[in-house]
């Protein structure tokens, strides 16, 4: 008996896994940025999620927008793929749009390169702005999007570049 309520047991959670994945919002690779919402309790909208299936590897960008100050984590199923950083919590409204937030130092913003597959998204308000009193904002939104190949931060590109320079000018030094 204790092995049949076992295999129920597995049965039962692989129909609910599959729920969420079915009801999970595709995002399709280079398809731009898809926006989302959360309330005043931090659950996102949509609540199922975003799903990506890839046959190679891919970038996925999150940003915050509109009032400053939230952090996020992304999920991959079980698995924290990407903590954004906190940021300072100013309640400012800059811009909704996801480029100027994703470039900018304002919002909070990151990205990670996963594997080909497919993925289960789920988005977790880590942090969340506050108001000029200090109070929590009641609710924000911010973007998701999935690109093919793995592309870098800005910071890491001009990092390379750099080290390049760097590299250069030793290389010159050596055969001068």
């Amino acid at each position: 008996m204790k092995r049949v309520s076992m295999i129920l047991l597995a049965v039962l959670s692989l129909a609910a896994a599959g729920a969420t994945q079915a009801n999970a919002i595709p995002l399709a690779l280079g398809s731009g940025w898809q926006p989302f919402l959360w309330d005043g309790t931090g659950v996102t909208d949509p609540t199922t999620g975003f799903q990506v299936t890839s046959p190679d590897v891919f970038t996925v960008k999150l940003t915050d927008a509109f009032v400053v100050g939230d952090a996020f984590d992304l999920y991959d199923g079980a698995s924290l793929v990407l903590s954004t950083p906190s940021v300072p919590k100013t309640g400012a409204i800059i811009t909704g749009d996801p480029d100027v937030a994703y470039a900018g130092t304002d919002y909070s913003h990151g990205s990670v390169v996963l594997g080909a597959g497919s993925h289960n998204f789920s988005i977790v308000i880590r942090e969340r702005a506050l108001d000029v009193t200090g109070a929590l904002i009641p609710g924000g939104g911010g973007f998701i999007r999935a690109d093919a190949g793995a592309v870098p931060e800005p910071g890491t590109v001009a990092l390379l570049g750099l080290a390049l320079a760097g590299g250069g000018l030793v290389l010159r030094r050596r055969l001068v």
